[in-house]
């Protein structure tokens, strides 16, 4: 644990420097007495692997209104994603009695009911 801290403050310092070079120097210089400056450090490099997403969380409403959130995977089918907003508890109240007329689904956003009666 101590070392993921102390990696995420340094590329905290590597990040700061380019908008804050004194303050990055000098929080570099705390966290590794007597090494190198932030300015000869290279930049550092994104793990593609770990900013991949595998579950979005999309809003579920009614006739435009958010009535409810749902966590889905980025690719799932429509018709897996609009079922599982129809069972959300909350969702599945406010349907009951009325007739869906129409029902939307942006993949990674949203899940919209458009009722009538």
């Amino acid at each position: 644990m101590a070392f993921a801290r102390r990696e995420a403050a340094r590329s905290l310092c590597q990040l700061c420097a380019p908008m804050m070079p004194h303050l990055a120097e000098e929080m570099f210089a705390l966290l590794e007495p007597g090494k190198t400056m932030v300015v000869d450090l290279p930049w550092p490099d994104a793990e593609p692997e770990l900013l991949a997403a595998t579950q979005v969380t999309l809003a579920v409403q009614i006739m435009g209104k958010l009535r409810g959130k749902i966590d889905a995977a980025p690719d799932e089918d429509s018709a897996t994603v609009i079922a599982r907003a129809e069972a959300e508890p909350n969702v599945a109240r406010l349907l009951e009695g009325k007739r869906i007329v129409k029902r939307i689904h942006v993949p990674n956003r949203i899940v919209n009911f458009v009722t009538a009666g």
